[in-house]
């Protein structure tokens, strides 16, 4: 049995990707990632992120592409519409950002950052259904909320944008140490922040194959 750590340092800064900026030239506009977080025009977390797109003005008809990496180091494109005078969220966990783009003059300020969201590597499992034990720890400072996910789904396919991950049914919404199994097989397991003020989260596998 192999033993499997799995770690989560979530980060927040509403304008760490991109600061406050108003495209306004005309047509598909890119952002100019010179937040906290970039270094020479790009951005990589030490975790995957949700990224945060804020609007000043209503950009709800404005359409924002996010260019960059998923956990695995492939590339994946996400499109969201802007939001009325509020932010909005990816769908997906960026591990890196490399372009932020919008379709046409937005109608404000817009900023593009993190608010914690985060979530772990992915911890391969053994697909024969030998049982895993887990152990979720908080760091000292440890203020924030989360679940362990598990996914049946082929993690070899290219586009992972369409998996579907089952939250555990006992370590669901933790703000504590928490520890479970899993009795059955599945593809793999990851560690997901889903809510963020401060702390890292560890999570540890024992049984999954690496």
């Amino acid at each position: 049995m192999a033993r499997i750590v799995l770690n989560v340092t979530p980060q927040s800064d509403a304008d760490g990707i991109c600061t406050s900026q108003t495209p306004n030239s005309g047509s598909s506009q890119a952002l100019t990632i010179n937040g906290a977080l970039a270094s020479s025009g790009s951005v990589t977390f030490e975790s995957p992120h949700k990224i945060v797109l804020t609007s000043a003005g209503n950009d709800s008809s404005r359409t924002f592409t996010i260019v960059g990496t998923d956990v695995r180091g492939i590339s994946m494109t996400e499109t969201r519409a802007g939001g009325n005078a509020t932010a909005v969220e990816s769908v997906e966990y960026f591990k890196t950002v490399e372009s932020v783009t919008i379709d046409d003059n937005s109608a404000g300020a817009i900023t593009v950052g993190v608010n914690g969201k985060a979530t772990s590597n992915w911890g391969v499992m053994d697909i024969t259904g030998v049982s895993v034990g887990f152990g979720c720890v908080l760091s000292s400072d440890g203020n924030l909320t989360y679940e362990i996910q598990h996914t049946f789904d082929d993690i070899q396919d290219i586009d992972t944008t369409d998996f579907t991950w089952f939250t555990h049914e006992m370590v669901s919404a933790k703000t504590d140490n928490q520890d479970g199994n899993y009795a059955f097989g599945c593809s793999c397991v990851r560690a997901v922040v889903t809510s963020f003020t401060a702390g890292t989260l560890k999570t540890t596998l024992i049984g999954a194959e690496r």
